[in-house]
């Protein structure tokens, strides 16, 4: 082997080195593709789990339903069928919405198109959300004592005022958890989203 082939033969070398060390960019689409699909597949997921506990409860307050016995129990427990109904809906909505997204086989305007819809339906959920837990609070701490303790707070208003300040202080820590979950598997998916958009 002559010095010219010695030459050639370490360039190539070399050229296949640098291209092992840096990611090209191919690759860094395809560990972002990765992790929005897992994302989207954990969303997926919480909504399917949250859609059945919601089921269950609507389930369980109807079948408990003559336990209610004055104006307040029986308000609190319509009211908060009402609100599970419409938190199912809304999961179901959001389940449908993101299995349409195919990051996969899907063109990259599908996706952005597909994914703008998902996000706009969470940003809706989301502001919806903020008024049940403000509202919760009155309906379900009647309607737990009703079905649980067999009681009415109606006997006993010093235990409801109790009851509505320790929710308004656990239901907000709830509430952040479950938008640092949706805001973090949203930006993961975002990210691959604004990368193929480029």
């Amino acid at each position: 082997m002559d010095l010219d082939e010695m030459k050639t033969t370490w360039s190539e070398m070399d050229k296949g080195l640098k291209m092992t060390e840096e990611p090209d960019e191919v690759e860094i689409l395809k560990i972002i593709q990765k992790k929005s699909v897992s994302s989207l597949n954990r969303i997926m997921y919480a909504e399917g789990i949250g859609s059945v506990i919601t089921l269950i409860g609507i389930g369980y307050i109807i079948g408990n339903f003559g336990k209610l016995q004055n104006w307040l129990d029986i308000t609190a427990g319509i009211g908060t069928v009402v609100i599970l109904i419409i938190a199912a809906i809304c999961g179901f909505l959001i389940f449908i919405t993101g299995a349409k997204i195919d990051v996969i086989n899907d063109s990259s305007e599908a996706i952005v198109r597909k994914f703008e819809a998902f996000k706009k339906l969470l940003n809706s959920y989301k502001k919806l959300t903020i008024v049940i837990y403000i509202i919760m609070p009155f309906l379900i701490i009647p309607l737990f004592t009703a079905l649980t303790l067999e009681k009415s707070l109606l006997d006993d208003l010093e235990k409801f005022g109790e009851g509505i300040i320790a929710s308004f202080v656990i239901l907000p820590a709830i509430w952040l958890l479950i938008f640092w979950f949706y805001r973090r598997n949203i930006d993961r998916i975002s990210q691959f989203v604004k990368k193929i958009k480029d």
